[in-house]
């Protein structure tokens, strides 16, 4: 096997780069959406336990706009 020239080496090297900000990005974009289903997750639990909707800070509902923008939404635009 012949030995490797340096423009294979240089390309070869570009490729795991490109490879390895792929995987970073991907890895980024899991991370948020293992976030997003968490929050999915406790806003279904909310609903069983009754404090869906209710602001965690302050117990009062949360704005119908800031549940239809958000629906795993916490808290009330006051303590956002």
């Amino acid at each position: 096997m012949p030995p490797e020239t340096s423009a294979e080496v240089g390309a070869e090297k570009e490729e795991l780069a490109e490879k390895m900000d792929e995987y970073e990005g991907n890895t980024a974009i899991l991370k948020q959406l293992e976030i997003k289903y968490n929050e999915v997750k406790e806003a279904l639990a909310r609903t069983y336990d009754g404090t869906f909707g209710h602001c965690d800070v302050c117990k009062k509902p949360i704005e119908e706009d800031r549940l239809s923008a958000n629906p795993s939404a916490k808290t009330c635009k006051e303590h956002m």
